[in-house]
């Protein structure tokens, strides 16, 4: 990252382990703004993915109720089907 000073600050890319130094001004304070802008797009980063989360396991539970739909159906299909026969028979009789 370079600031408008023309100073430095290690972005983790290449250069090894060595901290680079602002040619001008305070480093500590360029060091606490870099540190404070890192933490609000860490954040943002953060609000983005718990969204992306949020959406697959809504999908996920779709997905596991239709599972659960499709197994009771052909479990119980002829029974229910016997069930709601005996109830329309009945209705119809009473009309």
């Amino acid at each position: 990252m370079v600031f408008p000073d023309g100073g430095t600050v290690p972005t983790g890319r290449g250069g090894g382990n060595r901290a680079a130094v602002p040619k001008r001004g305070n480093r500590m304070n360029k060091l606490m703004a870099f540190l404070v802008a890192f933490q609000v797009k860490a954040a943002e980063l953060a609000e983005r993915k718990d969204r992306g989360a949020t959406a697959t396991e809504y999908a996920l539970l779709v997905a596991l109720i239709a599972l659960v739909i499709f197994a009771a159906v052909w479990f119980f299909g002829s029974e229910l089907s016997d069930f709601f026969t005996k109830i329309g028979d009945t209705v119809q009789g009473w009309i």
